[in-house]
């Protein structure tokens, strides 16, 4: 098969395993920072989204058959029959998580938690190895593995992995699509096409259409990503009829590939998003009506429509104010700013020099970023798709940069400059991280009110105190009895007196009471 070489080369190396070596060590700082103190909130279930992640996957039972798994009315995977009617969220990480745990015998309500946190980390050490393989592609392995050391560095990426929610799935199924895509563009087209089984545009349409089919059944915004696949073949068709015209794949060719892609989406979305669609079999594919009415439910809450408490914080927020964060906090000022930077000068090669290579991923960022700061609810959890490409942005400026720098032989304060900024991100990230050594806020509170003011009913120990909650307007009277359940939060010191703070009366009163364990 004759074909021609890539027109974005990869050199090669016999030093390609220092890459390899440096990338593992990169793969393993991101994976500490974003697995160390995964039980920061000692159970309490304080974020609202993850706490309903976790009730709603608690009540979930695993399907008994592949016949169940698609029957939308009856199946106990779908939440709606469990009680969970709204529920606009992806059901792939959802699924995922209540299998694994229950083949770790985890599956309990804190446990649960616990296994999603683990598995919201794995995915996203999995997008920034998807971007390493990603930006190699495009640019060679040195932009790459800055670029991996960037995203595995990033503060948003490592906070969001803390949590046990469906973001980092949509992350990674997206850079996965981009990926895919990148490959698309990057292809060499030859005179002679090889047999169709083994076209490489066949192959890598066909996992486009999965990875944007588990990125929708993860978070139903990721949908912009489906424009990748054929912006790569336009883009490769612009700059295939530039160099050699007839070597440039046909235009049905490339709109028979979109189409397979966008059936391998539609497949892997009705498999991992089954209750979507009406059913009862896999082949009931019409869209289930209370699925469509929850997200149109949500959507309106969601775009201020409606008076929806959580959304009124948004009121009155400028243009600016996600990419704002995104930079400050997000990323940190050194690697936001540089990652800007990155950007700008690849939209000046593609205006002023015609670079259009570069437009697939600075367009796609440029829409989904814009279509972010556009939004009622402008939060930096909504642009994490974007933190992995901005990421490459900053280590293909800082690249582009040495080498501009090299010919003047001043390449030492390209290197110097990468240094500060990969090191003053690494800092941010370590600094942000060392809020899950300590005991969080809440809970610290929670336990100096404990420890220090009285309740209704004290227990007093030898060298602490614990209030036990009571309803409100509770008398205890004669003939009534009075039941609560407690755990000591003093197991090892023993219980000298219990005080009734309001206690009242006339002349002398008696009170009965009985401590007993409970088998629960």
């Amino acid at each position: 098969m004759a074909t021609l070489p890539s027109p974005f080369p990869m050199k090669r190396s016999s030093l390609f395993w220092i890459f390899d070596l440096l990338l593992i060590v990169v793969l393993a700082i991101g994976g500490y920072l974003r697995v160390i103190g995964l039980d920061w909130d000692e159970s309490q279930h304080l974020h609202p989204d993850e706490r309903f992640m976790t009730m709603v996957t608690t009540s979930l039972s695993p399907a008994a058959s592949l016949g169940t798994y698609f029957d939308t009315a009856n199946s106990q995977l779908n939440p709606a029959n469990t009680g969970y009617t709204f529920f606009v969220y992806g059901t792939f990480p959802l699924f995922l998580t209540r299998y694994v745990g229950e083949w770790l015998g985890q599956s309990g309500y804190d446990e649960i938690t616990l296994v999603g946190r683990q598995l919201s980390a794995l995915a996203d050490l999995l997008a920034v190895l998807t971007l390493y393989l990603l930006t190699a592609r495009l640019y060679g392995r040195k932009t790459a593995l800055l670029a991996a050391a960037f995203s595995a560095f990033a503060v948003m990426q490592i906070q969001e992995s803390h949590f046990y929610t469906v973001d980092n799935y949509a992350t990674l199924f997206m850079t996965l699509a981009a990926y895919f895509a990148v490959r698309i563009l990057t292809s060499a087209q030859g005179e002679i096409q090889p047999a169709w089984w083994r076209n490489p545009d066949l192959w890598n349409s066909a996992l486009f259409g999965l990875a944007t089919g588990l990125a929708l059944a993860s978070k139903i915004n990721a949908a912009p990503v489906a424009i990748l696949l054929p912006g790569a073949f336009l883009l490769r068709g612009w700059n295939g009829r530039a160099a050699a015209p007839a070597r440039t794949l046909s235009l049905e060719m490339a709109a028979l590939f979109v189409v397979l892609g966008a059936v391998f989406t539609a497949l892997a979305f009705r498999v991992a998003q089954p209750y979507a669609f009406s059913g009862p079999g896999f082949f009931g594919v019409s869209f289930n009506p209370q699925w469509v009415a929850t997200l149109a439910e949500q959507r309106a809450q969601a775009s201020g429509d409606v008076d929806f408490p959580p959304a009124l914080q948004w009121a009155r927020r400028p243009l600016t104010f996600s990419l704002q964060n995104m930079v400050q906090w997000g990323l940190g000022w050194p690697l936001g700013l540089t990652a800007l930077a990155g950007a700008a000068l690849m939209a000046w090669q593609v205006v002023r020099k015609r670079e259009m290579r570069q437009l697939l991923l600075l367009g796609w960022l440029t829409l989904y970023v814009g279509w972010q700061l556009t939004q009622w609810n402008p939060t930096m959890r909504y642009q994490l798709p974007a933190y992995p490409l901005m990421a490459l942005m900053a280590a293909w400026g800082l690249t582009r940069l040495g080498e501009a720098l090299k010919a003047k032989r001043l390449a030492w304060l390209s290197g110097l400059l990468t240094a500060a900024v990969l090191l003053a991100t690494f800092g941010w990230a370590y600094a942000f991280t060392r809020i899950y050594t300590r005991p969080h806020t809440r809970v610290a509170a929670s336990r100096w009110i404990f420890s220090q003011l009285p309740g209704p009913i004290t227990l007093g120990y030898a060298d602490a105190q614990q209030p036990l909650s009571v309803p409100i307007g509770l008398s205890i009277v004669p003939e009534q009895d009075f039941i609560t359940q407690f755990n000591s939060f003093h197991a090892a010191s023993p219980l000298t007196k219990i005080s009734l703070g309001h206690a009242a009366g006339t002349g002398e009163q008696s009170v009965r009471l009985t401590l007993a364990s409970s088998p629960d």
